[in-house]
């Protein structure tokens, strides 16, 4: 079909051709129109933009993209269910993540050779988005990197895309080389605040950006690069407490430097584009409320003055454009306003005396006025105005009918006939905007007339289908039938305008699949779904790009099926990775003096072994298998138990209650109080309310109670004492004669410690001059738990207030522990919960010296393992083994339950064996540290043998 048309343009072509020869041979005069003066118009803004081929931009490019936007999904996904499944080792996880990146990267130079323009830098990008992911996963999960090797590799991959990105003038690069630019230090931050770094980084990207966007006036990436600084800056903003103004504000001064250069260097003098004023404006606003935000912490007096600078930079900008302009205003100005001032009347009338679906229906009329005035007049500002004003009316619409109740019957209603007769008259504003008006005018009222009668459908929906599940199931039908209704037809018969309603349908399908449905998948299903159709819209783009002319209906309908049914693939199976005993420096075999039963088992961990192992490297294996267990601290009980008699001191009664005061006896050392009993020569019920304290002007401790003795021998009268309160003042209600038999005391229950002591000269210690504080970095890379810290300092006399930070292995970042109050008086304090990781202290200096660390203690608690033995556990002749000494052993996650039920079960006492070094210890290529050398050598490598064909192609990709 394509074939006979172009032979019949061309003898057309011809025939005109001959006839203007034979005309001019002849002598007879052509005909021409005198050229049309040039339109002066008021408003100078470009409202149509250039937009390339739609079928390209949607089914060769946006398709593209979003499927390598499901693969990165998918393959984050993958690695989550590899790591809750325990596929396979850390190590390979990461390889095999690297390996992806340079498979997807080397495959996109491939395309490239093939002359396509669109996938190739999309499939660039996600490869290095992959190998991003990869290095940043095995610092946030694995710690195989250090924290500034790791930044290190995610710069150097951000500035290869910058400069991929440069040599070949393509925006979809440096739009990925941004985002990693921008992600690296936040994604990296420890939760420190290290301000000064942050944005000397960013100013260095900024101005990178400069230099690139003189070369290319790029339509997209300034857009990104606003984004990007405006989320990091006000992310950031609410650490100013801890910050100084300098930096930040020498960030934004340059930041503004940049928008104006650009502006007023980079951006032609003659463009008036409507993107490129509203780019300057929301710059100007980003960059006068982040000066601001500053001011207001720092010099609040000043903000006058910033925003008087700022208003007097914008009147500039606008003086700018008026000296640009031919500085006339036409009468069409006026006539303009007039019908501003008309329709703004008729508006308010129709607000005053219509409501409901009458007064959509007059907003529907009068834009059905407003476009044909439009698209039938020369001033563009009335087609822009139009298209506007539709806007405002089809929200109208949505917001005051689509919610709406309303009788009747499905399809069959009067909401949605409101919503198909307002599809109908923007359907044919369409067709009567084809002979005048703009490409975006025509596209805009093509899919709002679809887009108006798809939300009927999906209103009626909503009301007539209650299960949740079944009317998401219906919003999906609706957009498959329409997407195949517009799609078949514009395939067979080569109709444009309906492929492209068919690609945009498709594109909300899509979207609706990848931000709702997926989440509602199982992760396996998930990542099946995000693989297979990220596979098939890849492979769609690629199909439209290569066959761009011979798409036919039964080449392309394949396709659309292909991606529409990716995500309906069943769940399957895992497997579990099994204990990997050469990891483990050393073992001790478990002992029991009596034969092994089912039930709990108490094992103590002496000192040795929490030296040489850390929190989460301390395996149990039985025959090969794991055996879950719980750490908990040791405690000893010490002192004596016993009862004793109780000293009266005073004894009073009312109508309403008795009062008694009571010393107790002296307790044996190390001894604590426990119960106080009650008795009464009759049967009896009360309510004791009573305070107690180490004297008896100090009675600080209340309490209350109840005590009865009943028939039957039913009684309960002990209550609960301070354990060491030696004063205990009682009132029952009611009154009665009460004795108080005899008072228990029992053991103390202290825990267990042991004490290492650290070299102020081994810490890292810093002075923080933006809050005055003084910072300790203490590290722990053993991960031993401690409980309690001794400080010692070299100042005789100070009072200031600390805070503890906790390093936290998942979140990568330093967490608030607890607060301190540090004195002369005080040297040791006890910690709410024990710190298992490297920590910091900041201490508060006010306006003192920083005090000098002169000693540093920890106190630690001894340990000991509760663990279950199974039936399945208890096999003759087999022992069970403690293995440790791996310092790159991830956490233990099990399935124990061990509750206070369980601790007054008898336990059966275990110990351990001499210590012996594992013989089967090896280091393994798939196991750190060998493993991550060779993911460095590997990474090194591929980047190496990727740089230069990638530079090679890349340069003559124009």
């Amino acid at each position: 079909m394509d074939y006979e048309n172009l032979e019949k343009r061309i003898s057309a072509l011809e025939a005109e051709l001959k006839l203007l020869k034979s005309q001019l041979n002849l002598g007879v005069p052509i005909d021409r129109e005198p050229a049309p003066p040039p339109s002066k118009s008021f408003f100078k803004f470009k409202t149509s933009w250039k937009i390339p081929d739609w079928e390209m931009l949607l089914g060769g490019n946006l398709l593209g993209k979003t499927g390598f936007l499901a693969i990165i999904l998918g393959f984050i996904w993958f690695i989550k269910l590899a790591i809750d499944n325990e596929w396979i080792n850390e190590s390979t996880r990461i390889f095999i993540g690297i390996l992806s990146g340079f498979f997807f990267s080397s495959l996109s130079l491939y395309f490239s050779k093939k002359d396509m323009k669109i996938i190739p830098p999309a499939m660039f990008g996600t490869g290095f988005a992959i190998l991003f992911l990869s290095i940043l996963l095995d610092f946030k999960l694995y710690g195989l990197f250090s924290l500034t090797e790791t930044f290190l590799y995610l710069t150097i991959l951000s500035l290869i895309l910058t400069l991929f990105s440069y040599v070949s003038g393509n925006e979809v690069l440096y739009g990925f080389g941004l985002l990693g630019t921008i992600l690296s230090p936040v994604l990296m931050s420890t939760g420190e605040n290290s301000y000064k770094f942050f944005f000397l980084y960013l100013t260095v990207f900024n101005i990178l950006f400069l230099l690139i966007n003189i070369k290319f006036n790029w339509k997209f990436a300034p857009w990104l690069f606003l984004l990007v600084n405006s989320t990091s800056f006000y992310g950031w903003s609410s650490k100013l407490y801890s910050s100084s103004f300098p930096i930040p504000f020498i960030y934004l001064i340059i930041l503004e430097f940049i928008f104006l250069y650009r502006e007023f260097k980079i951006i032609p003098g003659d463009s008036y584009k409507l993107s490129e004023r509203l780019y300057f404006i929301l710059s100007l606003i980003f960059v006068s409320f982040g000066i601001f935000a500053l001011t207001e912490h720092f010099y609040p007096s000043f903000n006058a003055h910033i925003f008087l600078i700022q208003a007097l930079i914008l009147l500039f900008a606008i003086s700018k454009y008026q000296t640009n302009s031919t500085g006339e205003v036409s009468h069409h100005s006026k006539s303009i306003i007039n019908i501003l001032i008309a329709l703004s009347f008729l508006m308010v009338s129709l607000q005053i005396y219509f409501d409901g679906k009458l007064l959509s229906l007059g907003f529907v009329l009068i834009g059905l006025a407003v476009s044909f005035l439009g698209t039938r007049d020369e001033r563009k500002f009335l087609s822009l105005f139009g298209v506007l004003y539709w806007i405002f009316a089809i929200m109208h619409l949505y917001f005051r009918n689509f919610n709406e109740q309303t009788n009747g019957y499905f399809l069959f209603n009067t909401r949605f006939l409101i919503f198909l007769f307002t599809g109908l008259v923007l359907f044919l504003v369409y067709k009567e905007s084809q002979k005048t008006a703009h490409q975006f005018d025509k596209r805009f009222y093509l899919f709002s007339s679809i887009s108006v009668v798809i939300l009927g459908n999906f209103a009626d929906i909503r009301y007539f289908v209650d299960d949740r599940y079944y009317r998401n199931l219906g919003y999906s039908y609706v957009l498959v039938f329409y997407a195949l209704a517009f799609f078949i037809p514009g395939f067979l018969y080569s109709s444009l305008p309906l492929r492209k309603a068919g690609m945009l349908i498709s594109i909300l399908l899509i979207s609706k699949l990848y931000l709702y449905d997926i989440w509602n998948m199982s992760l396996s299903v998930r990542i099946i779904a995000l693989f297979s159709l990220g596979t098939g819209l890849v492979l769609t783009s690629i199909f439209f790009q290569k066959f761009k002319n011979k798409i036919t209906g039964g080449s392309m309908i394949p396709f659309i099926f292909f991606f529409l049914g990716g995500y309906l693939i069943s769940n399957s199976s895992l497997s579990a990775e099994s204990f990997q005993k050469n990891s483990y420096h050393f073992y001790r075999e478990i002992l029991s003096e009596k034969p092994i039963s089912e039930g709990y088992g108490i094992l103590p961990l002496d000192r040795e072994i929490q030296s040489r192992s850390g929190f989460y490297d301390i395996r149990i294996i039985k025959s090969g298998k794991q055996i879950p267990y719980i750490r908990r601290n040791k405690i000893s009980a010490i002192g004596k138990s016993g009862e004793s008699k109780v000293q009266i001191l005073f004894n009073d009664s009312t109508e309403e209650k008795s009062i008694f005061l009571l010393k107790l006896p002296n307790l044996p050392e190390d001894s604590i109080y426990n119960q106080l009993y009650i008795s009464n020569s009759d049967n009896f019920e009360a309510s004791i309310n009573y305070k107690s304290g180490d004297s008896t002007e100090n009675l600080i401790h209340f309490n209350s109670a109840s005590v009865f003795k009943y028939y039957d021998n039913q009684i309960q009268n002990g209550i609960k004492l301070s354990p060491k309160d030696m004063f205990v003042r009682l009132e029952i209600t009611p009154p009665g004669d009460y004795n108080f038999d005899r008072i228990t005391y029992m053991e103390s229950r202290m825990p267990e410690e042991f004490k290492t002591e650290i070299n102020p000269d081994d810490l890292d210690i810093k002075n923080n001059p933006d809050t005055n504080s003084t910072i300790i970095y203490v590290p722990n890379e053993s991960n031993q738990p401690f409980s309690k810290i001794k400080f010692e300092f070299q100042e005789k006399s100070f009072s200031r207030s600390a805070i503890i930070y906790e390093w936290i292995h998942d979140g990568k970042e330093f967490n608030v522990k607890q607060t301190l109050s540090l004195t002369h008086k005080s040297d040791e304090y006890e910690l709410n919960y024990p710190i298992k990781s490297s920590w910091k202290l900041e201490i508060n200096n006010s306006d003192n010296q920083p005090l000098n660390l002169k000693k540093l203690t920890l106190i630690h608690p001894e340990e000991e393992i509760i663990f279950y033995i199974s039936p399945n556990d208890i096999n003759e002749g087999e022992s069970m083994h403690l293995y440790y000494g791996n310092k790159y052993a991830s956490i233990p996650v099990y399935d124990f339950n061990f509750s206070r039920e369980s601790n007054s079960v008898p336990m059966q006492i275990f110990k351990l064996g001499d210590e012996i070094q594992n013989p089967d210890f090896s280091y393994s290529i798939t196991e750190p540290p060998v493993s991550s050398w060779i993911i460095r050598g590997f990474f090194y490598l591929g980047l190496i043998l990727l740089l230069f064909p990638s530079y090679r192609i890349w340069s003559r990709y124009k």
